[in-house]
């Protein structure tokens, strides 16, 4: 077979209102080449080769045999009918439909669409929403088989906004966790005081500082060792709270939570507290 007769058959096919006039090369070509498409289940493309060969000016032992299988062929041609809705269950018309990404349909009108048997994807496109995709299995001789796309199910199985994965962290988490940061802040700070308060007393007065010097440096050494303690306790417990809230998904209502964290100096030493509501 020849690229060129096959090329001006196409190109007769592809204008509407033009009459073929059937020679006998062009008929002989559509009588071999439309058993082959057939053979390999292109249908679509065997049914229009039928077509050209069954005409009046073929042969008639060509003509014979291709108005037997052009009748064959659109018996066993699947048909499919497209729609589409939105998310409050309107009908869409103004939706693209690509099949094994190649256009099938600019539009939705609800008229049967020819199709190939076979696994097939169709991808549904409109403005302004996300493509739907649909793998279908389409059977030899299935008509009119009906495929709906709703954009409502695609919204509703988006991811949440702002999670990325769907994840939601407790604000629970949020507040141990800048609670033990304001814990580790505070270590950091009474501790460099206490550090300093003691260089400066062994330069000045030791060994025989007062007792309201010492009193001092021990008191900012007891508040920074507590803020240690309270902040990796609180980082402890975010992690903990933030691996939990995240295998369960998280609160379908998030709670109002309240926390307080405090250190207060007692005699002889000092005294953190942390309270919470949640």
């Amino acid at each position: 077979m020849t690229l060129r007769p096959l090329a001006l058959l196409s190109l007769l096919l592809l204008v509407p209102g033009v009459a073929l006039a059937a020679d006998k090369a062009t008929c002989v070509q559509a009588y071999e080449e439309g058993q082959k498409q057939r053979a390999s289940g292109s249908l679509k493309a065997s049914l229009e080769l039928f077509r050209v060969c069954s005409e009046a000016d073929c042969p008639v032992a060509t003509k014979k045999d291709c108005t037997v299988w052009l009748s064959e062929v659109e018996v066993s041609l699947p048909t499919v009918v497209l729609s589409a809705v939105d998310a409050g269950g309107k009908d869409l018309v103004d939706v693209r439909v690509k099949l094994d990404g190649q256009p099938l349909t600019s539009r939705l009108d609800g008229k049967a669409l020819v199709i190939d048997p076979g696994k097939r994807s169709l991808v549904f496109e409109r403005d302004g929403a996300a493509p739907i995709t649909r793998e279908i299995v389409v059977k030899q001789g299935e008509k009119d088989r009906k495929v709906e796309v709703s954009w409502a199910e695609a919204e509703t199985t988006a991811p949440e906004v702002g999670g990325g994965n769907g994840i939601s962290i407790s604000p629970g988490t949020w507040v141990l966790g800048g609670i033990g940061l304001a814990g580790l802040t505070l270590f950091g700070v009474f501790g460099g005081l206490a550090l300093m308060d003691k260089s400066d007393a062994k330069d000045t007065c030791a060994p025989e500082c007062s007792d309201s010097t010492v009193g001092s440096i021990r008191t900012k050494l007891i508040v920074a060792d507590v803020s240690l303690g309270v902040g990796v306790a609180s980082l402890g417990a975010a992690v903990v709270l933030g691996v939990v809230s995240a295998l369960d998904g998280g609160e379908t209502e998030p709670k109002q939570a309240a926390w307080s964290f405090g250190v207060a100096p007692t005699e002889g030493g000092a005294v953190g507290v942390v309270g919470g509501v949640f």
